[in-house]
């Protein structure tokens, strides 16, 4: 379709406490048409109707469909409109100013969205409805999770990021409100969506086990993982996502440790029980204490992607075990004060099991490395 726009001398718009000549009413006007106008000396305007179109995503029926690769696409809420009739979302409004629309289809994996992007330029909230068009059209999305938090995994931009996260279903409409949280704000937001699978040992049914308390190393990932809802963390709080590992005891002092190439610290939650269904604490408020040991090269030794090394912390929790006592291990990171900024709240990690005794021989157990020790002084195989 075509725009005419008709300009009538030494007429001035106004928009609430805003005015507008006519050379700025119609640099606005294009601007949101997404069409490129050109200015003259002498205020006459040329308008290049063959490139652009207008941007519909500042409305529900205009969202545009995106996909879930984790490719980032950048758009403005500058001169967007508010979103009006939905209320609020888990607690937050749909109203509190400027947003844009996006479209993803339901994958049937847990589908994260986010803001983490240097270009990134206010911090966002977002909020997650599930319908069709009908339900769009007639602003009777259902709510499904909304987030103002910072992106756990993001190291650029962090202050900027917020993500959230949810259970899709296959085929499924969800329709992404992204808006400023502090009223006002406005910019560039870049956002992706990625389809996202938990590791193996997300939860404490799947646990990765029984690990040999012999100081094996073994590679763990916290990426992509989730929180573990459970009415007691033994002694520690968990705010960020978790995996869970499991164990026998050997009747003798025992050690459970953990680095990453990354300057945030590690948070164990050890329980105790023949199954995830009848769990109690082994360590709590009173008996919970992580050592932090520097300087063991043998274990935290990391090779950044500079080729420089880094030698990171160590940390380490202990307790008396129970001779064949099994033990659930639940790990996650645990940020102080100290933590850098930018650094990443999920990632890589390194555990080490160990028996402070000789341990009794315990039969493989399928998914754990059964390489038997050496004799190295470290203890590593």
């Amino acid at each position: 379709f075509f725009w005419i726009v008709v300009l009538v001398e030494n007429c001035r718009y106004s928009t609430g406490d805003t005015m507008f000549t006519n050379t700025q009413f119609i640099l606005l006007a294009t601007s949101l048409l997404g069409l490129t106008a050109a200015v003259s000396g002498d205020d006459s305007i040329s308008l290049n109707l063959e490139q652009g179109s207008r941007s519909l995503q500042d409305t529900c029926d205009g969202a545009v469909l995106r996909s879930t690769n984790g490719q980032f696409n950048a758009e403005t809420t500058v001169g967007k409109s508010k979103s009006t009739g939905l209320g609020t979302c888990n607690g937050l409004s749909s109203e509190s100013g400027a947003g844009v629309w996006y479209l993803v289809e339901g994958t049937g994996n847990r589908i994260k969205a986010s803001t983490c992007n240097e270009n990134t330029e206010f911090k966002a909230t977002l909020l997650v409805y599930s319908g069709s068009q009908y339900d769009c059209t007639n602003n009777q999305l259902t709510c499904e999770v909304s987030s103002d938090s910072t992106d756990f995994e993001c190291t650029a931009n962090t202050a900027k990021s917020t993500a959230v996260e949810w259970q899709s279903v296959s085929g499924q409409s969800y329709y992404v409100l992204v808006q400023a949280q502090i009223p006002g704000d406005q910019g560039v937001v870049w956002m992706s969506f990625r389809s996202i699978t938990p590791p193996r040992n997300d939860e404490c049914k799947t646990a990765i086990g029984a690990i040999p308390p012999v100081d094996l190393q073994i590679d763990g990932t916290t990426s992509d993982a989730n929180v573990s809802p459970m009415d007691n963390y033994c002694g520690t709080d968990q705010l960020f996502p978790g995996v869970w590992y499991s164990f026998f005891g050997t009747g003798s002092d025992m050690t459970v440790g953990a680095c990453g190439n990354s300057e945030a610290q590690y948070a164990f939650s050890l329980y105790k029980g023949a199954t995830c269904a009848n769990l109690s604490c082994e360590l709590n408020l009173g008996t919970y204490s992580v050592t932090n040991i520097s300087g063991d090269q043998s274990k935290c030794l990391f090779l950044n992607s500079d080729g420089s090394l880094a030698l990171q912390e160590l940390h380490q929790i202990s307790f008396t075990s129970a001779l064949e006592q099994r033990y659930f291990l639940y790990i996650a990171h645990a940020p102080t004060s100290g933590t850098a900024t930018g650094t990443a709240l999920t990632g890589d990690f390194r555990l080490f099991v160990k028996s402070l005794d000789p341990p009794p021989t315990f039969p493989p157990v399928e998914g754990v490395p059964t390489r038997q020790p050496s004799l190295a002084p470290s203890g590593r195989p």
